[in-house]
């Protein structure tokens, strides 16, 4: 991929109101799962940092799944750039 190549590439996915959904709910679950981690494994002496990076990341791929799961109709399309690329 050339220079303007990255730069449209880049350009679609600022103005992706999708992706910017998408963006959102896994920042959310990721927090929401590292919280969950925290919670849960407060009383735990042998609680390691990487059992909380498994709570944010089970919650980070939680939020993508909602997001597909709860997409509005339009945004269960093609995608405009394939679609472009296709036809």
């Amino acid at each position: 991929m050339d220079r303007e190549g990255m730069e449209d590439r880049v350009y679609r996915l600022h103005y992706n109101t999708s992706q910017h959904r998408n963006d959102h709910l896994s920042q959310v679950g990721g927090a929401l799962g590292l919280a969950a981690a925290a919670y849960f494994l407060r009383n735990r002496s042998d609680a390691k940092p990487l059992h909380y990076v498994g709570g944010a990341s089970a919650g980070a791929a939680a939020g993508i799944l909602l997001h597909m799961l709860t997409r509005p109709q339009e945004a269960k399309s093609v995608n405009k750039m394939l679609h472009e690329l296709v036809n």
